[in-house]
């Protein structure tokens, strides 16, 4: 796996980044037996806390990593500040048709970028031949589709020679609308790194199976990785 160790790893101009947490890591890790593209294509960051302290836990010095993610506590600032400043045109999929309607204004007019197509991410076949045919008219696409359902359509835009760059983002189009353009997280959310329990707080019925039950899977998945790695 290609592993981002921190944002300076990114270059904006063009590639493919994902950003996992223990249970988007442990989807991947098993989907990539059968399409080793998602392993081979794409540049992934630690979006969760846990993995970034498990990584550095064993890795050497000059391997430890960095939190990295795709929204206004990490790179979605700086990517659309870039945006701007080269006149890229922006795709953005991803959400329900609502929320990916209002996140191309909010984009819009926080950041100064030009955002010249929009989709929700509940694709069937047809309609997702006709949105990657969209994208490739673009320079840049930010995707949330959901793990790896996002990772495939980023390699559907590789195979078709698309040189442009392309981000998955998690949930930041739903906390983008959700704040109205604002931040997000709380300053002192960030300052501790639990954005995971104020994200539960805030969406308790989606997500506290995912970090009761599955995250602690996904952690020792990772173990498990880590060992096969460093050949313990």
């Amino acid at each position: 796996m290609n592993i981002l160790r921190n944002e300076n790893d990114v270059d904006f101009s063009s590639g493919f980044y994902s950003f996992v947490n223990p249970y988007s890591f442990r989807l991947i890790v098993n989907n990539s037996k059968h399409n080793p593209e998602l392993i081979n294509d794409i540049k992934y960051g630690f979006d969760g806390i846990s993995l970034v302290k498990l990584h550095n836990l064993f890795s050497r010095k000059n391997n430890e990593v960095s939190r990295i993610s795709f929204d206004d506590t990490s790179l979605a600032s700086p990517f659309f500040e870039h945006c701007k400043l080269n006149r890229l045109k922006i795709a953005l999929v991803g959400s329900k048709k609502e929320v990916s309607l209002s996140a191309k204004k909010i984009v819009s007019d926080k950041y100064g970028v030009h955002v010249g197509f929009v989709s929700h991410g509940f694709l069937n076949d047809y309609e997702l031949e006709d949105v990657v045919s969209e994208v490739l008219k673009h320079d840049a696409v930010v995707v949330s589709m959901g793990t790896p359902l996002q990772e495939n359509f980023l390699i559907s835009l590789k195979a078709r020679g698309w040189k442009g760059v392309g981000f998955t983002c998690g949930g930041f189009l739903d906390q983008l609308v959700s704040s109205d353009g604002k931040s997000y997280y709380p300053n002192w959310v960030n300052k501790f790194n639990i954005r995971w329990a104020y994200r539960m707080l805030k969406e308790p019925k989606r997500l506290w199976k995912r970090y009761v039950l599955i995250y602690p899977r996904g952690v020792f998945h990772y173990f498990k990785y880590m060992r096969v790695v460093n050949g313990k």
